[in-house]
């Protein structure tokens, strides 16, 4: 399954809870929330030139 997600800077400097499928996944980026839910690896994200640095330094911080 791949999993398509479109990405803006603002509102990523802080975990959110999101629910999905009755449970709670804790993630700085939504789309993170839903592949791990439907464990999903296959992910192209769509972003800005602004929101690109953030979203490349919390997916590198997930990874470890």
């Amino acid at each position: 399954m791949r999993l398509i997600a479109t990405m803006g800077a603002s509102g990523i400097d802080k975990k959110h809870k999101y629910i999905i499928d009755n449970k709670v996944y804790e993630s700085e980026l939504s789309f993170m929330a839903l592949a791990k839910a439907y464990n999903i690896e296959d992910i192209i994200v769509i972003g800005t030139s602004k929101s690109e640095e953030k979203i490349t330094s919390i997916l590198e911080s997930h990874q470890n």
